[in-house]
């Protein structure tokens, strides 16, 4: 090679011995490349990215690239590892159809070991057709004056060119979900022989995924799934209904912290094919389920400046960073709870033109995601919570729990956002609630941090509950994101309710009692209650439809006459729901305001009918 030459005489400058060149590599190291985008058009930049792998005490390198001239130019190359030491790259050789590039330490510094990204070569393309770039040899030079030569036949990506809409003068966007174009250069799954029943949809296992290193060193198995392999399990589902619409990804067991991506093109022809299908993503430990109508391809891709096809989502499960499990810990044993199992960190992002956004907004969509844990649990004390780096503090995330073989237990839980979570045993009761026919339900709701006491030992459950209260209780209960709102005069951002009932607001939970006032410390009426429980159900996607019949047991009590005509369809759901019952056999009483004790119980019957919680 042109550069050996070089190499050798700038590491001989440094005072490294280099010996005879070997013909194949030494130990385990292997290289890679990724790419930003499986697809563009003429005249856009393409990132291609040098990856490496058990890489040990690593001084310097030189890379040798194959590509199609016809199709791409080399617009930059720039080396990955100025941050990690005193180094340089020179200019890369670029030969016809070949480009040589090389870096290298200086003086002392120590070697780079462990799994990074080394470099990266920006292209510009140049025309239509199906444009690729090959990794054909790297050589490497050892802080311990040992050198080696990697040769692969299988590193390459490969890139889509279709004519911008100046060249062909078609405003349409092109369709790649069947060109076969990898996802960022990493091995793509292949479409399983056979497929499962109606109840799990079609399996894609992987049976192998690359390592990587994140930057704070933790080691992060990372698999793609191809345009081909998802418009191919599409198929069989359009094909056979069954079948079912779930599309489980299955990873290799012992896999700890993964990222897969997916091509979002084919997420969004998922979308318009069946709007219930749902990605899942499964490893040994947990499980993520994405329903494709969750995400709104088109607003990503408009937010990233790219097109749908040029748009990767990639799914991330995994352990949280150090910090984060250490005020996990502390701030469960300040709650007097204890862990059961380990806190997982669970996000999605979307990638394309080489930016990325964190994707939060699911557009009201509970997503479930899994964590297996040892040893059979009590519901009844055992709940998900949600980590927030921000405040330290652990809050409620709805969650069911199933007994599974091997006596361990299966945590589901529900949201609609991404974050940390764990699971907890905790255990509240109350001094006043001794004897009381709502005992069960307060310490129920209070061991999963959804109510607290009027002070730490008395819930006070005869006190009042105002219109403030009830809707933080419901914002807690489903698991919504509190936000602050301006929608109300009479709800400063100072009072402590405010990001509740502005979560309840933008959720559609409540409204004000006259234009422009939620009046927040009014107690909240029975009717009031009663439209707000099946305002939530819907939040959840749980319907209440009631039939004449349901609305003549409405009319069974004396008082039915007195229930405001806004309230009376919410009021008949309620009753027919088992969310609440008559104050007494003859008399809802509709205006009488709740206490704290009711404002419990139908939470609780809330979400067990919901299926919020066990």
């Amino acid at each position: 090679m042109k550069f050996k030459l070089w190499l050798t005489t700038l590491a001989l400058l440094f005072s490294i011995a280099v010996p005879p060149a070997a013909s194949h590599a030494e130990g385990d190291a292997s290289f890679w490349l990724t790419a930003d985008a499986s697809s563009t058009e003429t005249g856009k930049e393409w990132r291609v990215a040098l990856m490496g792998q058990h890489l040990e005490s690593l001084y310097a390198y030189e890379a040798v690239f194959e590509y199609d001239p016809a199709l791409l130019k080399l617009a930059q190359a720039v080396s990955s590892l100025g941050g990690t030491g005193n180094g340089f790259a020179i200019e890369p050789i670029v030969e016809e159809g070949k480009i040589t590039f090389a870096y290298t330490q200086t003086g002392h510094a120590p070697g780079i070991s462990g799994d990074l990204e080394l470099g990266s070569l920006a292209f510009q393309t140049l025309a239509p057709g199906q444009a690729g770039v090959r990794l054909s040899e790297v050589l490497t030079v050892s802080s311990e004056r040992k050198e080696a030569r990697w040769t692969g036949s299988q590193a390459a990506s490969t890139l889509i060119v279709t004519a911008s809409n100046s060249d062909s003068g078609s405003d349409t966007d092109s369709n790649t979900g069947g060109t076969g174009a990898s996802t960022g250069g990493l091995p793509a799954a292949n479409l399983p022989s056979t497929v499962e029943n109606g109840k799990s949809g079609v399996r894609i296992p992987i049976a192998e995924m690359k390592s990587v290193r994140r930057a704070d060193g933790q080691a992060v198995a990372v698999a793609a799934v191809s345009a081909d392999s998802l418009a191919e399990v599409l198929a069989k589902l359009k094909a056979d209904p069954a079948l079912g619409s779930r599309i489980q990804i299955e990873l290799p067991a012992g896999e700890q912290t993964v990222k897969v991506e997916l091509p979002a093109a084919s997420l969004a022809a998922a979308a318009s094919q069946d709007a219930g299908i749902a990605v899942v993503i499964q490893t040994g430990g947990a499980s993520y389920e994405l329903p494709v109508q969750a995400l709104d391809i088109a607003k990503l891709a408009a937010q990233l400046g790219v097109k749908q096809q040029d748009v990767k989502i990639t799914v991330h499960i995994g352990k949280p960073s150090a910090t984060d499990l250490q005020g996990i810990s502390k701030e469960a044993e300040r709650s007097g709870a204890s862990m059961i199992g380990e806190a997982l960190d669970f996000h999605v992002t979307a990638e394309g033109g080489g930016s990325s956004l964190a994707v939060g907004d699911f557009g009201g969509i509970y997503v479930t995601r899994t964590i297996l844990l040892p040893g059979q649990l009590d519901p009844s004390t055992a709940t998900g919570v949600l980590y927030d780096p921000a405040t330290g503090e652990l809050s409620f995330v709805p969650t069911r729990f199933q007994a599974m073989d091997g006596g361990r237990t299966r945590a589901l839980l529900k949201r609609q956002g991404n974050s940390t979570y764990a699971v907890i045993r905790h255990t509240k009761s109350f001094d006043d609630l001794a004897g009381h026919w709502a005992k069960d339900e307060i310490a129920l709701l209070a061991s999963k941090l959804i109510v607290d006491g009027r002070t730490e030992h008395n819930f006070v459950p005869q006190g009042d509950v105002t219109r403030a209260e009830f809707a933080t209780l419901l914002v807690k209960g489903l698991g919504l994101q509190p936000q602050v709102s301006s929608l109300f005069r009479d709800v400063s951002v100072s009072d402590w309710y405010a990001p509740y009932v502005g979560a309840a607001a933008g959720a559609g939970l409540v409204e004000g009692l006259e234009p422009g006032a939620f009046k927040p410390d009014d107690r909240i009426t029975r009717e009031q209650m009663a439209t707000m429980l099946i305002r939530a159900l819907k939040i959840v996607g749980t319907t209440v439809t009631a039939s004449p019949t349901d609305a003549a047991q409405t009319d069974r009590f004396a008082d039915h006459a007195i229930i405001s005509s806004w309230a009376r369809e919410g009021v008949t759901q309620a009753l027919k729901a088992g969310l609440m019952n008559g104050k007494s056999a003859e008399a809802f009483e509709p205006s009488a305001p709740a206490n704290r004790a009711e404002a419990a119980v139908v939470l609780k019957r809330l979400l067990q009918y919901a299926e919020l919680i066990d």
